[in-house]
């Protein structure tokens, strides 16, 4: 069951996330021009694919830890899901707002 939950999770955490990709390349302009990383989509397709895992170890661990009330590992899945979720959206939001991550690298 928990695998199951986790790899759901996953599964519609990557859809989403290549969905959002794909809008991006049916925009204007073109991927790689203008300083733009020409690595974008095999970046996007790996960095979605560690988010599908991350939601499937996350899942077994969850569920494993609610089972056996066990709540330290229920705090360190919250947490670490509030830090990968913080580090992603920092990434993303980093070019419109001054106090993105290139201000906080120095």
């Amino acid at each position: 069951m928990a695998y199951v939950s986790g790899l759901s999770f996953g599964i519609i955490s990557g859809v989403f996330s290549v969905i959002n990709i794909l809008a991006d390349s049916v925009g204007p302009g073109v991927v790689g021009i203008h300083g733009d990383s020409t690595y974008y989509f095999i970046t996007s397709a790996f960095l979605t694919m560690a988010i599908v895992f991350l939601h499937t170890f996350w899942g077994v661990v969850f569920f494993d830890a609610c089972e056996n009330r066990r709540y330290w590992p229920v705090a360190l899945v919250v947490a670490s899901h509030l830090v990968t979720s913080g580090l992603v959206s920092g990434a993303e939001i980093s070019d419109r707002i001054p106090w993105g991550w290139p201000a906080l690298r120095g």
